[in-house]
């Protein structure tokens, strides 16, 4: 499996960093050729990384909105998506490091909209 940011300039809020997709290949044969989508990093107010989650809002009549993650471990314990969050970082710190040494490839692609973004896959292990 890799990952996918992609860079969308000029189309995102102040601290937002990237939109983060995972996309299988042929090591995981049932998901093959799939995609998530809806992850995405930011740049913490103390200097660090989050990563957040496609998540779905509930709202209660009579109470205030929450929020389920749909990626979550199949044993309930938060260990597994804490790790997956700390690999998309790493993956993160890794490409911009190389990018600042000079050695990163970046390829322009133009996403569904049609706006230009930039996009750079690394390899996820586990």
């Amino acid at each position: 499996m890799r990952l996918l940011f992609r860079d969308r300039r000029g189309r995102r809020p102040a601290r937002h960093v990237a939109d983060v997709e995972i996309v299988f290949d042929a090591a995981e044969p049932a998901l093959d050729g799939l995609k998530v989508v809806g992850l995405s990093l930011w740049r913490s107010v103390l200097g660090g990384f989050a990563v957040t989650l496609p998540a779905r809002k509930i709202r209660r009549s009579d109470g205030p909105a929450r929020y389920y993650d749909l990626l979550r471990s199949a044993n309930g314990s938060v260990d597994r998506v804490t790790h997956l969050k700390g690999q998309i970082i790493a993956a993160y710190q890794d490409r911009f490091e190389r990018n600042r040494a000079g050695d990163f490839e970046a390829r322009r692609k133009t996403d569904e909209q049609g706006k230009t973004c930039n996009e750079t896959g690394s390899r996820l292990t586990s």
